[in-house]
């Protein structure tokens, strides 16, 4: 067994001579994307302004979404990219957004095809943005 090259240390070598305790890491990246942070910054205040703008029940089944707008009640109809079309406009379009409980956005995820009034709304959405 090779022992790490750093003078007193007997640890086994992992790589190129050291130990684990002085193989140099990676560094940290400190300084976060700044867009990332404003995209993220803006969705929640679109989020906020939809929560504010309609009544806090499911579109679907009527049942009361509570008082805290959760990004989980909100459901973009269309997504921001449709198969190899690109509708990036998509993602800030009110029209685009159905208010659901936890457990529906969790079934449109499985079969996006579930909800009637999804399927309406997409018909609609899929005119106005011209994906036909």
């Amino acid at each position: 067994m090779k022992i790490c090259s750093i003078p007193n240390c007997n640890s086994p070598v992992w790589g190129k001579g050291l130990c684990r305790f002085h193989t140099p890491r990676k560094k940290l990246i400190t300084n976060r994307n700044p867009s990332k942070e404003e995209d993220i910054q803006l969705m929640r205040d679109f989020f906020l302004s939809v929560w504010k703008s309609r009544s806090h029940f499911s579109e679907i089944s009527n049942i009361h979404l509570g008082n805290e707008p959760l990004s989980i009640l909100f459901h973009h109809i269309i997504l921001k990219q449709v198969g190899k079309r690109k509708c990036p406009h998509s993602i800030f379009d009110e029209e685009n957004i159905i208010l659901l409980t936890a457990e529906e956005h969790s079934n449109v995820h499985i079969n996006c095809f579930r909800y009637e009034e999804i399927n309406r709304r997409r018909k609609l959405l899929e005119i106005k943005y011209n994906l036909l």
